[in-house]
């Protein structure tokens, strides 16, 4: 088989793009070369999917040794790392062998392990597919901060119009992506003015469809884009398109969003495919369950197009974790909040009268190390994640102190560890306030899963 070959010096950034590889080389097998022996780095390209870790102290028959074995089933880890892991689970490592390998016990152990740091990245990004045809053109319709070009930019399918109107998002979006795209309203927007293009990608107004926006559904005037875009498709009739929203957009009034879409397409002559993703299948540690609509012409259609599944291996949110970062502190307020929280203040020691929703924590994780989670602020309830979790879907709610907490450190999460969270690279630069840059992400898409569904669609016309 073949061997890809990753240098695990870059950290946090090669488990990034260790994990974005697995979903584009199923067959392949990966080996991460470095000179890192710390129990927590090793585990956590692991978990990513390599399939061995070598010291690059070790000698080249050790390298042809370990290749050896792994396509015969191991896994190779450095020596001393083997040594640790199986003592840990009550076996004795076999000195006397030169090379040590890990039984499938000791393999399942390694995969559950908890982190204890996550290092800094270095954005080197992953390698972008080559081809001969002509790149596939598409228009990025309520572009936001540019989720889709992180995703569908690295097959090399060229963006050719974006729509936006929010100025933080234009200006993080222009500033990612070395452009300079004017404020554009969907309303009355001419076909005439998008250039030739193959694929409508939009990611639809999630508030009339979501709990904070009361679920009003198509009835929100905040819906209303969503008639601008079916308007602008019919007219322009592009071989496929892509939708995302909220999960509840395929059941709410009985689907009939999810309807509504199936049955315009079906009479302009397409194909149509809906689905809910959960991001955790694609190498992100967010339990983000999310709506994709596909919509391909029937006379481009070459194969029948399927959703991609992703794998089961999920992430843990303690691998995004960056350790010291304090760019975004508790104000002493929220300090006080979780003293109390911790069992380390009663309510008559707090210097503000404690709200009923915020006297004890709804739901604990089995399992959760309360001095070393997440808090989590979402409806009036306060999770306790483990880090050892995906994180919940992130919601913010237009309001800072709904943020998550890492207990252990005594902050919010910072922007760099939400931009982790939603699969954004650390490269990736938010043009606006904290608060601001943090909303924006959380109504962004994860970009592996976009990524995966546009090379489906690519190969289905």
């Amino acid at each position: 088989s073949d061997w890809i070959i990753i240098d695990g010096d870059f950290k946090y950034e090669s488990v990034h793009l260790l994990r974005s590889l697995r979903f584009k080389n199923h067959t392949s097998k990966f080996l991460v070369i470095t000179w890192h022996q710390d129990l927590s780095h090793v585990l956590r390209w692991v978990r990513a999917g390599a399939h061995a870790v070598l010291d690059k102290r070790e000698s080249n028959s050790a390298l042809a040794v370990a290749l050896e074995r792994v396509d015969s089933g191991h896994l190779y880890l450095p020596k001393p790392i083997r040594e640790r892991i199986l003592r840990s689970i009550g076996e004795t490592p076999q000195l006397e062998e030169p090379f040590l390998f890990l039984t499938e016990q000791a393999k399942a152990f390694a995969q559950t392990l908890a982190y204890k740091e996550a290092p800094k990245l270095k954005a080197t990004g992953p390698p972008t597919r080559t081809s001969s045809r002509r790149p596939i053109r598409y228009v990025n319709l309520l572009a936001g901060v540019g989720s889709f070009r992180l995703g569908l930019d690295p097959l090399q399918w060229k963006c050719v119009y974006a729509t936006e109107t929010d100025s933080y998002c234009l200006e993080t979006y222009d500033s990612n992506f070395k452009e300079e795209t004017p404020p554009r309203s969907l309303v009355d927007l001419p076909p005439s003015c998008i250039p030739s293009y193959d694929v409508l990608c939009a990611a639809l107004p999630f508030k009339p469809f979501s709990m904070g926006g009361n679920l009003k559904g198509l009835n929100d005037e905040k819906a209303l884009p969503i008639f601008e875009i079916l308007r602008l498709a019919r007219r322009t009739r592009p071989k496929a398109v892509l939708f995302e929203n909220v999960k509840q957009m395929m059941t709410l009034a009985n689907g009939s969003v999810d309807l509504l879409f199936k049955s315009q397409f079906s009479s302009w002559g397409y194909s149509c495919y809906s689905t809910i993703i959960d991001s955790t299948m694609f190498g992100i540690p967010q339990a983000c369950k999310r709506y994709y609509f596909v919509a391909i012409r029937t006379d481009r259609l070459k194969k029948e197009f399927r959703f991609p599944e992703g794998n089961t291996s999920q992430c843990c949110v303690g691998d995004i974790i960056e350790p010291g970062d304090n760019s975004n502190p508790l104000t002493p307020k929220w300090q006080e909040y979780l003293d109390y929280f911790l069992g380390r203040k009663t309510e008559q020691h707090l210097t503000f009268p404690l709200p009923k929703s915020r006297k004890k924590l709804r739901a604990i994780q089995e399992g959760v190390d309360l001095q070393n989670c997440l808090l989590s602020f979402q409806q009036a309830a306060i999770r306790a994640i483990s880090l050892e979790n995906p994180f919940p879907t992130l919601s913010l709610g237009g309001q800072s102190h709904n943020i998550a907490v890492y207990t252990k450190e005594r902050r919010y999460l910072s922007v760099l560890e939400i931009q982790r969270i939603m699969g954004f690279p650390d490269s990736f630069k938010l043009r606006a306030p904290k608060t601001k840059a943090i909303q924006m992400l959380c109504s962004s898409i994860c970009p592996p899963v976009v990524e995966a569904i546009g090379r489906r669609i690519e190969e289905a016309f």
